[in-house]
Order: C-alpha cells, then sequence, then structure tokens
C-alpha cells in the first residue's frame, strides 16, 4: 500500500473513531455535563465502557503509523486521544492510575500542534473538565478563561466556556449574573434587590420559574461579555438593569 493509499485509510479510521468518541460521550455518558461530576454506574456499565474506550485508543495507535507528520491531523489526533483518556477519570481503578497525565499530555501536545484557535479552544475547554474532575479549581479556571480568549460566541464549546467560567468564578448558587457583571459585586444592593423579587415574586408562578431557568441557561455567557467592557457595563445599567431594579422595588413594596 502507498504512502498516499495509507495516510487515506489513516484518515477514514480517524473520522470513525471521532464519530464514534460523539456518540459514546453525549449518549452513553453527556460527558459535557458528566464530566467533573461523581457518575453512579454498574459494574457492567463501567466495564463496558473501558473495553470500549481501550479498542478506540488501539485504533488511534494504527492510525498514528498511517497518517505521516501532517501537525493538523496529529493534532486532532492527539485531541481525540486526550478525550478518551479522559474518560477513565471516574472509575479510579489502580489499573488506570497515570491516564490523567496521558490526557493532559495528549491535549497540551494537540495545541502544540494546531495553528487554529478553535482547535486550540476546544482542547482548553476539554482539561478544564478534566481539572474539574480533580478538584484542581485554578487550574480549571485558567483552561476556562483560555477557552473563551480562544473561541466565539457561535462555538458551542466557546458558549459552554463561558457559562462555566461565570459560574465558577460567582460560585454562589442563585447569582443574578448580568447585574453582578454591571455593578461588580454580588453584595451591590441593586443585586440584592433583584434576588429579592426573583426569590419573593417570580419563583411563586409558573412564568416566572420557566423566566429563572432561561436566565441562568444563557445569562453566563454575556455577563461575561459585559464584564470585560466598562461601556458596555453602562449601557446594560442604564437601559436594561437599573430600570428592573426601580421596577422590582416598587413591586416589593
Amino acid at each position: 500500500m502507498s504512502e498516499n493509499e495509507d495516510f487515506k485509510v489513516g484518515m477514514s479510521m480517524l473520522d470513525d473513531i471521532s464519530e464514534q468518541l460523539d456518540t459514546f460521550e453525549w449518549g452513553a455518558l453527556s460527558s459535557h455535563s458528566f464530566l467533573g461530576r461523581n457518575p453512579v454506574l454498574s459494574t457492567d456499565e463501567i466495564s463496558q465502557i473501558t473495553v470500549k474506550v481501550e479498542n478506540l485508543l488501539e485504533e488511534c495507535e494504527i492510525v498514528e503509523k498511517k497518517i505521516g507528520s501532517d501537525k493538523e491531523v496529529l493534532a486532532f489526533l492527539n485531541y481525540i486521544k486526550g478525550r478518551l483518556y479522559a474518560l477513565y477519570w471516574p472509575f479510579k481503578f489502580p489499573r488506570y492510575k497515570g491516564h490523567k497525565k496521558e490526557a493532559i499530555y495528549c491535549y497540551e501536545k494537540a495545541i502544540e500542534l494546531t495553528s487554529y484557535d478553535e482547535k486550540k479552544g476546544s482542547c482548553k475547554y476539554y482539561l478544564a473538565l478534566l481539572y474539574r474532575a480533580y478538584k484542581e479549581k485554578q487550574l480549571e479556571l485558567k483552561n476556562l478563561e483560555e477557552a473563551v480568549s480562544l473561541l466565539t460566541v457561535d462555538d458551542p464549546i466557546g458558549m459552554e466556556a463561558a457559562k462555566e467560567l461565570e459560574k465558577l468564578k460567582t460560585k454562589k448558587k442563585g447569582m443574578c449574573f448580568i447585574a453582578t457583571a454591571v455593578y461588580g459585586s454580588p453584595s451591590a444592593k441593586e443585586v440584592v434587590v433583584l434576588q429579592s423579587f426573583r426569590d419573593e415574586i417570580l419563583v411563586k408562578s409558573m412564568l416566572g420559574r420557566a423566566f429563572i431557568t432561561g436566565y441562568y441557561r444563557f445569562s453566563p455567557f454575556y455577563a461575561h461579555l459585559i464584564r470585560q467592557s466598562e461601556s458596555l457595563k453602562k449601557v446594560v445599567r442604564t437601559i436594561v438593569v437599573a430600570p428592573l431594579v426601580r421596577l422590582s422595588k416598587s413591586l416589593l413594596k
């Protein structure tokens, strides 16, 4: 088989591995919300997961021998391997000791090889999730910040990274993200008014609870954007938040 044919076979295998991993992560583990939390899995489920991961890693080794020295392809391969190694973390069996290091090495290698910010940002996001799993908050925060700086608003992983970053920074359950970004502190009197309006009025109606759910789903990303711009803070404070604070005060009386 010629080098060109070898490369084509390797690329086809890599596409298959990537597709299987996407299905496996999102379907079996829902990894974007799963990583960093403690799963409850049966022995059989754990066995199925580990066998699947090991098989895909073996296929990655075959791919590596076929694709040659193309940096972007090698970067993508290391990104895939990093995600596979990261899937070992919940089980903490002695035989899996060291896979955290393997995952970190693969992500960092992918970042080194690629010239695309999108790929670097994706690696940073997955690194953050891995560090969360091991409760290394400073490294989680650092990688989320770098992921947000590399990715755009339209990128799904960029949106997830920004939301996770805001949640990590505020740390306080029930935080009014946008008001806190505008006023600079969760203890600002305006933020407290809005929290009281939420807790005393909004939560008592179905429509209010639906609004709260939507707000906490989408507001962290926009709060991050507001936090970066003083002029945007002024605009949002004047046009949106301040009128809401006045309305909330009147309704709370």
